[in-house]
């Protein structure tokens, strides 16, 4: 029992043994930080491409934005020529006449 527990502690303090140990420690030591350094540079290029994508759509979203705001201005401002003076004291006839346009204009996506 004491000569295996003598040769375990002689191992151990064999030069070669320790710089076996100190070369593969480094090495890990070594792969961790390459790791760590890839998945910093991946990650912050992925919110570069992200951000540059999501900055891209913008404008687009904008158009179509407006256009739709367009669309809505243009039908209010019908509907608005279509009241009569004798309309405004009949709230009845002005939502009849609103009511009329939401379904003629439904089809287009207005309504």
């Amino acid at each position: 029992m004491m000569d295996a527990v003598n040769r375990i502690f002689l191992a151990w303090r064999s030069l070669k043994t320790r710089v076996t140990l100190l070369t593969l420690l480094i090495f890990f030591i070594s792969i961790g930080l390459v790791a760590l350094q890839t998945s910093q540079m991946l990650r912050q290029n992925m919110q570069t491409v992200l951000g540059e994508q999501q900055y891209s759509r913008v404008p687009g979203i904008a158009r179509e934005i407006d256009s739709r705001l367009v669309e809505r201005e243009q039908a209010l401002q019908t509907v608005a020529k279509e009241i009569t003076p004798k309309m405004l004291g009949d709230s009845g006839a002005i939502q009849s006449n609103v009511d009329s346009y939401s379904l003629a204009t439904a089809g287009r996506g207005l309504g």
